[in-house]
This record gives C-alpha cells, sequence and structure tokens, in this order.
C-alpha cells in the first residue's frame, strides 16, 4: 500500500452514502468489510469523527502517524466556502497538517448510482471546481508558481486537459476506463 485517500464524497452522490447490492457484495468483499456475504452493504454519508476541517486534519495527522504513508482525501466542492476554511485551518495548524494530496471529483457523477436530484443539482462540475481549488490555493500562497500541486481529480478526460493547466501533478480518469472495458456501473445501476 503506498497511501491512503479518505473518501469525503464524490460527484455522483454528494452527502449521500453507498450502497453496494447484495448480487456484489461476494466472499472476498463480505471477509474485508466484515459483513455477511450477499446482503446490501449500506455505508455511512460521512465519517462520524469529522464534522469541521480540524477534525478532517487530526484524523489525517492520526493516519499518517500511524501508518507512516502519505494521505489524502477526495471530495467534490459546492462552493469556495469549505475548501477556504480547510486551507485557514492548515495555516493556522502549520503545513504539517495539510494533506498530502488532494482528489477533486466534479458533481457531474458518474456511476449511474446517485440520485437524479443530487446529479443534477449538488456539487461543482470539475470545469468549475478544479479553478476554483486553485485560486483558493494560490492566495493562501501554497500553489506558488514553484510548488508542485498535489491535487488530483477524478473525472472525464477533457477536464484532465483543465487539470493540465492548473499544473496538477496527475489526473485520474475513471468512468471512461470502466465504459471502455464494459465495467462501467450504469450497466448495473440506474437512477431510473
Amino acid at each position: 500500500m503506498r497511501a491512503f485517500e479518505l473518501k469525503l464524497s464524490q460527484g455522483a452522490k454528494p452527502g449521500k452514502g453507498g450502497i453496494l447490492p447484495g448480487s456484489k457484495v461476494t466472499a472476498e468483499i463480505a471477509a474485508i468489510r466484515g459483513i455477511p456475504e450477499g446482503e446490501d452493504a449500506i455505508s455511512p454519508n460521512r465519517h462520524q469523527e469529522i464534522s469541521n476541517p480540524d477534525e478532517l486534519l487530526d484524523v489525517i495527522e492520526r493516519v499518517r502517524r500511524i501508518t507512516g504513508k502519505p494521505v489524502g482525501m477526495k471530495t467534490v466542492i459546492g462552493s469556495e466556502i469549505y475548501p477556504q476554511q480547510l486551507v485557514a485551518a492548515i495555516l493556522r495548524r502549520g503545513v504539517v497538517s495539510a494533506p498530502d494530496f488532494i482528489t477533486l471529483d466534479g458533481g457531474e457523477g458518474g456511476s449511474g448510482a446517485a440520485p437524479q436530484a443530487l446529479a443534477d443539482h449538488v456539487g461543482l462540475s470539475l470545469s468549475e471546481s478544479l479553478p476554483l481549488l486553485v485560486d483558493v490555493l494560490y492566495q493562501a500562497g501554497s500553489a506558488g508558481a514553484d510548488s508542485d500541486h498535489r491535487l488530483g481529480q477524478a473525472g472525464d478526460l477533457r477536464p484532465g486537459r483543465l487539470g493540465a493547466l492548473c499544473r496538477c501533478r496527475f489526473c485520474r480518469q475513471c468512468a471512461g476506463v470502466s465504459i471502455l472495458t464494459g465495467l462501467h456501473p450504469v450497466a448495473a445501476v440506474s437512477s431510473e
């Protein structure tokens, strides 16, 4: 294992937990998660120990200290407010408390499991949220011209070009690969 990523939200269903249908809960998944095989796995919509930026940074520091590995976070943002609060907490506590990387997902989603109201109205698209996050980092002085952005993005390759323009270290493309391999979850799960 090279790193840990705390999943705060994803584009398909920001603010809503996950449901893995029982038909996909194999013996291996059941053993790893400690749940009964073949039964729906319901994931909560939040980490109970994280309700504000300081608590998030506490968890990041704890996981990093225990594992000795880089720790990042995956999130969807709906405005500049949370990124500004997070950066303010990092500046107050010191950059050592910062996540090692941020994976930014767009509100567009892609799993097909999102309730339509969430897919249509919650979370900014990558084309809106990536420049917004980069602006917040620049304003805080944490993304200067000589720094490497520890910022990734999940989503479509077209916004990936935007990520390159914003000097992301990497862009990760998720849904398109699973479409090409025939493993895209929309084939199995639909919001209709």
